[in-house]
């Protein structure tokens, strides 16, 4: 959580949102996962999430004001292989297939246990 990250000096509901959407947009891409050629499975992870400090701070105002906020949320995602034995995965040029922009519709809402605010990534049906 440095620079990079655009909720980066904006406060902890800020830093909440942006790792809520990164978590969510993670674990969407982790259902994709099937299995490859000879044994391998083919994976996706996030490499950017396409989002600035002034569509953070108007989702943290929504979510204050009416407890839900919506919005369609940009990522680059990378398809990658890797063998189901190796110890370790560690993305290089060797493993990456595709790099490729994706946009999924996200909803933001109040949690109720230790994670303060939840992002779903919700079906393309909903817009």
């Amino acid at each position: 959580m440095g620079r990079p990250n655009p909720s980066f000096g904006r406060g902890e509901l800020a830093r909440q949102i942006f790792e809520s959407i990164f978590h969510a947009l993670a674990a969407f891409l982790e259902t994709w996962k099937k299995p490859g050629e000879g044994g391998t499975v083919d994976a996706y992870v996030v490499k950017e999430v396409k989002i600035n400090a002034n569509r953070i701070s108007s989702l943290a105002s929504a979510l204050t004001t009416i407890r839900r906020a919506h919005d369609i949320v940009e990522m680059t995602a990378l398809k990658y292989w890797y063998d189901p034995q190796w110890a370790t995965r560690v993305l290089t040029q060797d493993v990456i297939l595709d790099e490729f922009p994706l946009s999924v519709p996200v909803q933001l809402r109040w949690g109720s246990g230790e994670k303060a605010v939840v992002a779903e990534v919700l079906p393309i049906s909903y817009c």
